[in-house]
């Protein structure tokens, strides 16, 4: 069990766990989540929460919750609302880059006009970074009024009509901005050489696809990441790791989702091997780089929780 590393004063801690008891037993259950997890509410979630409000000051605070598909972000992410809303009496919005994608029909003529591996949805370049660049600009600006949240339906693989997008009133204390990828920076054009597995290898020999993947994520990613104010990483061990993870997220999308038969959300093992491969470049990089940088390190163990958590 790791150690509270944020100087939270234990009486704190125990206070807010105290108001919140049957709102954490409720959300517990209904994200079927264990026993193990619930008895981390005082020595991470809570501290955690904690010194995210202690960082908030007279501006809305961006906060980047980095971490590999599967790793348990979109949970972590509303854990920390309910404490931050509930507990700790700060008004809170929170979005994944998920919801920023473009449509499966744009995403096919990017297909069309650069390369095919570009109609699949999660690299750079297959988000409408505009669409998130606004939103949080809306939360900067300080004003007063009511706004909408983009949503992207994975089920049906295209946005949600904006008369769907949930409305929020501002202003917010938080924002709560979760992605696979959130902070990552690009690479060197020398280090995109090479490449570094068969999906590369066999379907973009001559690199146009991870070059404008990487082009992208250098342009307008980097304004984007360049208003957060925090970045939280969610570490894995490994690839292999990202994979097991990401197959189980599945099988719980599966369970949950009233998605078409042609759905292009439901994954089995074999798309999910391939769906990591495409975001096998970034991952590596950022599990090399970001960590000298991010201002949390979460390290997430072989059995799928936190195993310790650092500060920088």
């Amino acid at each position: 069990m790791p150690s509270n590393p944020f100087d939270i004063p234990q009486a704190d801690i125990q206070a807010t766990f105290d108001k919140l008891e049957q709102a954490f037993k409720k959300f517990f259950k209904g994200e079927y989540l264990d026993t193990e997890a619930f008895d981390r509410l005082h020595s991470i979630y809570i501290p955690l929460a904690c010194w995210i409000a202690g960082n908030h000051a007279d501006k809305p605070l961006i906060v980047g919750l980095n971490g590999p598909p599967g790793a348990g972000k979109s949970t972590l992410v509303r854990l920390l609302a309910l404490i931050l809303e509930q507990g700790l009496d700060k008004r809170v919005l929170h979005f994944s880059i998920d919801d920023l994608y473009y449509s499966h029909e744009e995403r096919l003529l990017l297909a069309r006009a650069i390369h095919s591996l570009l109609a699949t949805r999660g690299l750079p370049g297959t988000h409408d970074v505009q669409v998130g660049i606004r939103l949080l600009e809306q939360c900067l600006s300080g004003t007063k009024k009511q706004i909408k949240v983009p949503v992207f339906d994975k089920a049906t693989d295209n946005p949600k009509t904006k008369d769907q997008w949930p409305d929020i009133q501002l202003p917010v204390d938080i924002v709560l901005f979760e992605g696979w990828f959130i902070g990552a920076r690009p690479e060197s054009d020398d280090q995109l050489i090479e490449p570094i597995n068969a999906l590369e290898a066999g379907e973009d020999k001559q690199g146009i696809w991870r070059s404008y993947v990487n082009q992208k994520l250098g342009e307008d990613y980097q304004q984007l990441f360049g208003m957060l104010d925090l970045l939280i990483m969610m570490r894995a061990p490994s690839i292999d790791h990202v994979i097991r993870w990401r197959y189980l997220q599945e099988e719980r999308l599966a369970q949950s989702t009233t998605a078409t038969p042609d759905s292009s959300a439901i994954m089995d093992r074999e798309h999910i091997e391939r769906f990591i491969q495409q975001d096998e470049r970034i991952l590596r990089n950022q599990m090399l780089e970001m960590p000298a940088r991010a201002d949390a390190i979460m390290e997430i163990g072989d059995d799928h929780q936190i195993s310790d958590i650092k500060l920088r």
